[in-house]
């Protein structure tokens, strides 16, 4: 927590103290892209009770950027706390993703080796970094790691293991709902505590209700939000996140090494479907068919051939 505390007050110097002021940090520790979106959104919810990227009425709903860290600063905002009290709970989340990180090393691995994985992660400069300005990143991984070692805990009565397995669920559930990346997890979590309790697992009835609680935990969380994407969007989808990565970045960059084009001239081909479109965002999962689409049509006779680009070439 020092190393983080030191981090900010340093930077903070830098840029607010004595001016050094690029464009790009010139509201620190908002900075400019993710950071600026996430604190948008959040004083959109403070003040104007929308979930929207919009300036000024009339709001258009946002389904890119996950609520989990819009929220997260929307919940201390409404509590009266300022953006750089903000920042040192932030800080504190990190420190204890540090912690975390110990104590599972140290419960399936050895205690050097947890303590060495904690050591590197504690003066890694980016975590370092990342945890200082308004970003997702910080309050995902703890989110995530507290989410797993809580489902990872066994002993006591089946009660309190339970128990744990829901809030570790629900906090997995709450890291999914900030980067959604972690939607593809749960399986392989699922294979990791098979695999780690493999000679522990009778009752097989009590192992099985165990990891369906855990998933009960994700599903309570997610639901309210997929819910809300099916009423103004018609999908239980969570996020465009991945469409729009996928059609919009991955796909371009395939076209232009396939047919040979320059990368410009890709955007361009696959930007295409939107130009007509001046008021719902290229984001939006209005799009979804479209992003479906062009998924569809490039992928299909060419599947091997870009899973080579995606492993090989890039």
């Amino acid at each position: 927590f020092s190393l983080r505390v030191i981090m900010f007050l340093l930077l903070w110097r830098w840029f607010v103290v004595l001016g050094h002021m690029p464009q790009t940090s010139s509201h620190y520790p908002i900075v400019e892209g993710d950071s600026s979106s996430y604190f948008i959104l959040s004083q959109n919810l403070l003040h104007n009770h929308v979930y929207s990227l919009s300036a000024s009425p009339p709001f258009i709903h946002e389904s890119f950027r996950l609520p989990g860290y819009p929220f997260f600063l929307y919940f201390f905002q409404l509590l009266g706390f300022p953006l750089v009290f903000i920042m040192f709970i932030q800080m504190a989340l990190s420190s204890g993703t540090v912690v975390l990180t110990y104590l599972l090393g140290k419960k399936f691995l050895s205690g050097k080796s947890a303590y060495l994985a904690a050591l590197l992660l504690c003066i890694e400069p980016t975590t370092l970094f990342f945890s200082t300005f308004v970003g997702s990143e910080t309050v995902f991984i703890f989110a995530l790691l507290l989410g797993i070692y809580l489902f990872l805990r066994k002993g006591g009565n089946s009660v309190r293991v339970f128990l744990l397995a829901l809030a570790g669920g629900m906090l997995f559930g709450f890291a999914i709902l900030t980067r959604v990346i972690a939607q593809f997890l749960p399986p392989f979590l699922l294979i990791a505590y098979i695999a780690l309790y493999r000679k522990e697992l009778r009752p097989y009835a009590t192992s099985i209700a165990h990891m369906a609680i855990f998933c009960a935990g994700i599903i309570l969380v997610l639901a309210p939000w997929s819910l809300r994407n099916h009423s103004l969007y018609g999908v239980f989808d969570i996020s465009s996140t991945p469409y729009v990565n996928f059609a919009q970045y991955n796909l371009p960059l395939f076209y232009a090494y396939s047919h040979n084009v320059s990368l410009e001239e890709a955007y361009a081909i696959y930007n295409a479907p939107f130009i007509s479109s001046s008021t719902t965002p290229v984001s939006s999962l209005v799009n979804k068919p479209i992003f479906q689409k062009q998924i569809s049509d490039t992928l299909r006779g060419h599947l091997f051939s870009y899973l080579y680009f995606h492993v090989i070439k890039t």
